[in-house]
């Protein structure tokens, strides 16, 4: 499965594993598995094969609706039952945490936050729905989960104008809606330098830059 290439990739390394593994917000098309069949008749109760038109069709009867609600609902149970759950295993064997950026999955939004040890939203540019944003801060809130992050600052307006104003904007809002564990989106990385030297180069130990979004004199910060 899936999960195979990081066993090969992490077999041989020996140090220090990561704090967290990351799944990012769900921007693939999968609606599909092999074994989709099975799993619709043994949850709905009957085999979906005898309904495509139904599914796949453009009827918008009470029939069709039926179905496509069934098949749905089908889709979340697996993520929310199976493949989620064999994800955050694999890591918590591992002793890696889960993040996780539910929003755009198939399937119920606050139960797949929830399985997550560290719930994950996002906003950007003009999307700033706090509402959306409090799926994750709800989730982490009744599952007792200390954390609930942000990607943060990844696209908030045109690549480099964008200023720490900008920036400080977009946190008040995620504040707002619960978040207490910035993520700052796409930061650069690059060989160490001397401490003497990091306040004149961008994106080296000790300062964080998103340079494709901020311009050279306003994308630093220094921790």
């Amino acid at each position: 499965n899936y999960l195979r290439w990081f066993e090969e990739a992490f077999a041989p390394y020996h140090g220090p594993l990561p704090r967290a593994m990351y799944h990012d917000s769900y921007e693939h098309n999968s609606n599909w598995s092999p074994d989709s069949f099975d799993q619709f008749a043994r949850r709905r109760g009957y085999r979906l094969e005898t309904e495509l038109p139904a599914l796949l069709g453009s009827q918008d009867d009470d029939r069709a609706a039926r179905v496509k609600c069934d098949y749905r609902e089908t889709l979340s149970d697996i993520l929310i039952e199976e493949t989620l759950p064999l994800w955050v295993q694999w890591c918590h064997s591992r002793g890696i945490l889960t993040c996780n950026q539910a929003h755009g999955s198939p399937g119920n939004l606050l139960d797949l936050y929830a399985l997550a040890d560290i719930p994950e939203t996002e906003m950007f540019h003009t999307d700033r729905a706090k509402l959306v944003s409090k799926l994750a801060s709800s989730a982490a809130h009744v599952t007792g989960r200390r954390l609930t992050a942000a990607e943060t600052g990844t696209w908030l307006a045109e690549h480099f104008t964008e200023t720490l104003a900008d920036m400080k904007y977009l946190q008040d809002d995620l504040f707002l809606s619960g978040v207490n564990h910035i993520s700052p989106g796409n930061p650069s990385l690059c060989v160490h330098l001397p401490r003497a030297k990091l306040r004149a180069q961008p994106g080296v130990p000790g300062i964080l830059s998103a340079p494709r979004s901020r311009s050279p004199g306003r994308g630093r910060w220094t921790f």
